[in-house]
Formats: C-alpha cells, structure tokens, sequence
C-alpha cells in the first residue's frame, strides 16, 4: 500500500459510509453523500469491508467513488485545461 499513498492521504478520513437498518449503505466523500449501494452490492460492501484496516477501508471506498466518475467529463476536462493553459 506504501506505493499507492504516498502522501499517507488515506490516514485521514476522506471517505466514510454509513449502513441502515433497512440494507442500504451510504458512502460519502468528505462528509457529503456520493453514492448509495442497496441490495446485494450493500452485502457486499459491508462483508467486503468488515475485516480491514482504515487505510485499506480508505481504498476500498476510492475505488467504488472513482467507479462513478464518468471518463466523458474527466476527457473534456483535460481538453479544457489544453485549451487554456497549454499542454
């Protein structure tokens, strides 16, 4: 994990989640709300979660956030800054 945090980001609580009664977990990115999971992607999430240290919970939590990122916006943005500043 040395290689992957370099900047020990992940010591900090970037990401976090929160698991309801009724089955839903709910993942938020610097305390806002970015993604529900529901159902078996829920079960999942929290099995998959439940036996792992808070850098590798960290991790965990980047990889389904960085999952929403739709590569459109981030190909448009890096045209943007091209554009703008130069490559």
């Amino acid at each position: 994990m040395e290689k992957v945090d370099k900047r020990n980001r992940f010591d900090e609580e970037v990401f976090s989640y929160r698991a309801t009664k009724d089955g839903k977990v709910f993942l938020y990115w610097y305390k806002k709300q970015v993604k529900i999971l529901k159902g078996p992607a829920a079960q999942e999430f929290l099995e998959d979660i439940a036996d792992v240290d808070q850098r590798e919970a960290q991790l965990k939590l980047l990889l389904i956030f960085l999952s929403q990122i739709d590569i459109r916006y981030v190909q448009m943005y890096k045209s943007f800054l091209r554009a703008h500043f130069g490559s």
